[in-house]
């Protein structure tokens, strides 16, 4: 698991750059989030 929060920890700094894009786009992968 700890494996999981470090993965967890480097999404989180990717958020402060340009991973919200990234994030953003990967919702927009369900339909639900789309509109």
């Amino acid at each position: 698991r700890e494996a999981v929060v470090e993965s967890w920890k480097e999404i989180c700094k990717d958020v402060r750059g340009n991973g919200v894009q990234l994030f953003l786009r990967y919702l927009g992968k369900f339909p639900a989030y789309q509109e």
